[in-house]
């Protein structure tokens, strides 16, 4: 099974996203959340107020952190900054760090807004982590590592995608239920140069090798089950613990 750590190139992490289902019988109003947790404004905000939803973004260092909130539910993501056309290349894989730093950075970020989320009866965390490979066989031949329960050929396979649930019971919470969602594939990416258009000339663009990588899509959730509400002081530790989960199939693959 691959051992991230031992990779010349750190596995990156494209996508984070936490989640929370609210109680019915609790209404969410437009909140500051945002403002509340970063100390700023938002640098952008959408309200559409008759339909009960608003969305805030803004910078963190060089990616963007943005809430999206509807009757519900509530979604943070942290995604790569946005790219101005320029002289300068583009990196083949964006992202907004390495794994599993920006697992930590994140968990710390979203523990300190959790204690004023509203009822919560069901909770999600998840992520996108590439793991850069040298060519497309490589990169199936590392998710062969990944997915001891798939034969895979290296050479032949193309456009493959698999998909599982391993549920696992809670340590935090008795009878409580995780899921435990992966998707696997292997993706390229082409780096290219983007410059700012000339008139009647159109954007000009300068395509570079392929870059392959093993791609992890991880949805780590409690289960929809649940009526009652989670308990509150338990929020930030349900939330490690599916932030846990997701790590360790990142690193060990799929496992149950």
């Amino acid at each position: 099974m691959p051992n991230t750590s031992s990779l010349s190139t750190a596995p990156v992490v494209e996508v984070l996203r936490l989640t929370v289902f609210a109680h019915p019988d609790e209404r969410v109003a437009e909140p500051n959340w945002w403002s509340d947790l970063m100390g700023v404004e938002p640098e952008q905000r959408t309200s559409k107020p008759g339909r009960g939803e608003f969305q805030d973004a803004g910078p963190m260092g060089d990616a963007m952190l943005s809430l999206s909130v509807q009757p519900g539910r509530a979604d943070w993501f942290l995604t790569p900054g946005q790219f101005v056309p320029g002289t300068e290349l583009v990196a083949e894989i964006r992202s907004v760090g390495v794994f599993p730093d920006k697992f930590g950075e994140f968990v710390g970020l979203m523990s300190r807004w959790l204690p004023s989320a509203p009822r919560v009866v069901r909770l999600a965390f998840g992520a996108v982590v590439f793991v850069p490979t040298e060519s497309k066989e490589s990169g199936y031949r590392m998710l062969s590592g990944y997915l001891p329960s798939v034969k895979i050929d290296p050479v032949g396979s193309e456009d493959l995608l698999y998909q599982i649930n391993r549920p696992r019971n809670s340590v935090s919470i008795t009878g409580l239920r995780m899921n435990r969602l992966s998707k696997w594939s292997v993706a390229y990416f082409q780096r290219f140069r983007v410059g700012i258009p000339v008139p009647s000339q159109g954007i000009q663009g300068q395509l570079g090798d392929r870059v392959h990588a093993c791609r992890i899509e991880l949805d780590m959730s409690t289960s929809t089950d649940m009526s009652d509400a989670l308990p509150a002081d338990h929020l930030n530790e349900i939330f490690r613990e599916l932030v846990n989960l997701a790590s360790e199939i990142a690193q060990k693959g799929d496992i149950a």
